[in-house]
């Protein structure tokens, strides 16, 4: 996927790559800090996802601005098939922690490289638009997920009345059960789609043909995903 003229960009090419580069920055700069313990900041990768990707009758995209719309991005969540009733979510693991036969933490982790598909590329507009969860609330996708946290939940905008769908991540669609002292209890997981923004950004700053639309004499290598 190339932009043409892309090696001589006019200045209108310039400035749009600049744009590009900064967003890329910004989900990588989110991302580290995901990394560090500060998981809502996985709302402003959503930002920047929305500012690359989504188009309106009202505003256009970073991509649809270059002319790039057509181009193919990783994804690492398997292609459901609309024959399938319920699908868990393929961007994001559990991960517990138990000490001393104890619950001690239980959440949600980015996939990150650890499983398959590793290596599929699709339409840009198909990766906006893939099923991510197939739950009682309907289906989501990336966009679901996306602009629900940059239009509703802090990301640009904040408006209480989320999505079902979101809404339902947010509470938790799974539960875990844990023996303790007070007898055998159980308790939502929320906020899967925290670590499902993350893995999106990991997925679009591990897209070659998203990547290399940055001149290659600009071009600075984006942090792998943690070991």
């Amino acid at each position: 996927m190339r932009i043409d003229n892309l090696d001589e960009p006019t200045m209108n090419q310039a400035v749009l790559l600049t744009q590009l580069k900064k967003q890329l920055g910004f989900i990588e700069r989110s991302c580290a800090s995901f990394d560090a313990g500060f998981y809502d900041e996985a709302i402003r990768i959503a930002v920047s996802i929305r500012i690359l990707i989504h188009d309106t009758k009202n505003s256009t995209s970073l991509l649809s601005h270059l002319g790039a719309k057509g181009m193919s991005l990783r994804t690492t969540c398997p292609l459901i098939d609309d024959r399938v009733i319920m699908f868990s979510g393929g961007l994001c693991l559990t991960q517990v922690t138990v000490e001393n036969g104890q619950l001690k933490e239980a959440g949600y982790k980015p996939i990150f490289d650890s499983s398959e598909p590793k290596n599929l590329y699709v339409a840009a507009d198909v990766w906006w638009n893939q099923t991510i969860y197939k739950i009682a609330e309907g289906d989501v996708t990336r966009k679901h997920i996306v602009l629900g946290a940059a239009n509703k939940d802090g990301g640009a905008h904040v408006d209480p009345l989320l999505t079902s769908e979101y809404e339902a991540l947010s509470k938790g669609i799974w539960t875990i059960g844990h023996s303790s002292s007070q007898g055998n209890l159980e308790f939502p997981l929320p906020n899967s789609h925290l670590a499902d923004l993350r893995q999106m950004g990991h997925e679009l700053l591990t897209s070659p043909e998203l990547v290399c639309l940055i001149p290659r004499n600009d071009v600075q290598p984006f942090a792998p995903a943690p070991g």
